[in-house]
């Protein structure tokens, strides 16, 4: 592999699997699974924040072009920076993130919208 494969991989790779890894571990939330199946998606979960934080702080910073302000609101994960970043829809950061969140929303199990200010 040559190094824009490698680029590709950085700058696609990471929101994909933090997408999948979200779209399935969102379903922890539901209250219809089986205790073994709880154990998998609390895994996955795991696994999810760990790419949620890496990519929060490398390549969301880089295409919503700005930094996490970790030290005011803690924004940890990307849904914390989505929250902020919906309450603010005259940018183009609030608009792609509101745009966000209602597809993050709709995934999630029903009653249990997962980006608080979406859709207000």
């Amino acid at each position: 592999m040559t190094w824009w494969h490698y680029l590709l991989l950085f700058f696609i790779g990471q929101p994909l699997a933090l997408f999948i890894g979200y779209a399935v571990g969102i379903q922890y939330e539901s209250e219809t699974l089986p205790a073994w199946l709880r154990f998998v998606f609390e895994v996955i979960v795991c696994l999810a924040l760990i790419i949620d934080f890496i990519a929060n702080m490398t390549v969301l910073s880089i295409y919503l072009w700005e930094l996490p302000q970790i030290h005011d609101r803690r924004e940890w994960t990307f849904s914390t920076r989505l929250e902020r970043l919906c309450l603010d829809t005259t940018t183009w950061q609030g608009r792609t993130a509101l745009q966000v969140a209602l597809l993050l929303n709709r995934i999630a199990p029903p009653g249990k919208p997962h980006i608080k200010n979406a859709g207000r």
